[in-house]
């Protein structure tokens, strides 16, 4: 990530590098980066929570100064020319507070087949999108105005542990801030998202720690929403809930928690087949008391792997 930001043609940059208080030689690398070019600077984090989020919000309070603002994950990618493509994009755009920049994932190799890309648009509804488990948008896809950030009063939620930009980006919608994906004005794909083969991620999120930290996540997302988007987004928060659900049906307090949740309880139908099928046995009564929402968790995946597989195969994220 480093040698790709020294690439960049567009040379008017800082980079603050958090470090989340490593025990390996990240320290080390970071200080020859910073010690050859003065843009480089190293921030260890000397403040509680540990955590990426606190990073960001780190990142977010040494930028002051700064016209616009980016997060990159360290073990990522970015193309020479993503700084440039994006500011020209939002001078060009005063009307919107952040951008949104098409990023496709990749193992070894950056411009590598692949079958996952992000920042293009799903559905025209976002707020759906993201409400329905797809991501149309992450943290690096975008690019924000620093003053939107500050005045719309945005920072990373440092209670969470995982699913932080999907939070960040449903709260910057569900606050006011205005966005456009710059692939419909012919951005180019300007971020490489590394997948981590090997990675023991997906095994945290069954920890007790992280199913804290979602039912935290669904509370927050839900008590958001007016009155209005709870009707609006019934059938998407039912997906969403209920991919929540298959996390927790094994365990039998978190679950109990999980049916405490306000949304929950103010969807008696919702929770009573939660209910049952806890308890009846998981296989053989889900399709029976979720069908409908099964089905429309199904569709919605097909028709974002479908976007995808377009945007793909349509040549914008060719080299």
């Amino acid at each position: 990530m480093l040698d790709s930001i020294l690439l960049q043609g567009f040379s008017d940059w800082k980079l603050f590098c958090v470090d989340d208080q490593s025990t390996d030689n990240t320290q080390r690398i970071i200080k020859d980066y910073a010690e050859k070019d003065h843009r480089i600077h190293l921030i260890i984090r000397k403040r509680e929570p540990k955590g990426a989020q606190t990073c960001r919000n780190i990142g977010l309070e040494l930028s002051k100064g700064a016209k616009y603002v980016m997060w990159l994950d360290s073990d990522d990618l970015i193309a020479s020319y993503c700084f440039e493509q994006r500011v020209l994009y939002m001078d060009s755009r005063k009307d919107i507070d952040f951008g949104i920049f098409p990023a496709k994932t990749f193992v070894k190799d950056q411009w590598e087949e692949t079958d996952t890309c992000y920042g293009f648009p799903i559905y025209s509804d976002s707020l759906k999108a993201l409400l329905t488990w797809t991501l149309p948008m992450v943290g690096w896809t975008n690019i924000y105005r620093r003053e939107s950030i500050v005045s719309f009063h945005l920072s990373w939620d440092e209670r969470l542990l995982s699913m932080q930009d999907s939070d960040f980006n449903i709260q910057a919608i569900l606050k006011g801030l205005s966005f456009a994906y710059a692939y419909n004005e012919g951005a180019k794909v300007d971020y490489f998202y590394r997948v981590m083969v090997d990675s023991s991620i997906t095994s945290k999120l069954y920890t007790d720690m992280h199913f804290q930290s979602h039912l935290y996540l669904l509370n927050k997302i839900t008590e958001s929403l007016s009155s209005n988007q709870k009707t609006k987004y019934k059938a998407n928060l039912e997906i969403y809930f209920l991919i929540f659900a298959r996390l927790f049906k094994y365990d039998k307090n978190i679950f109990i928690q999980f049916l405490k949740i306000r949304w929950v309880k103010e969807n008696p139908s919702f929770r009573i087949r939660l209910i049952a099928w806890r308890f009846l046995g998981f296989h053989f009564t889900y399709k029976l008391f979720f069908r409908r929402i099964h089905k429309n968790e199904i569709d919605s995946l097909s028709e974002w792997k479908e976007k995808m597989k377009s945007y793909l195969t349509s040549g914008i994220v060719s080299k």
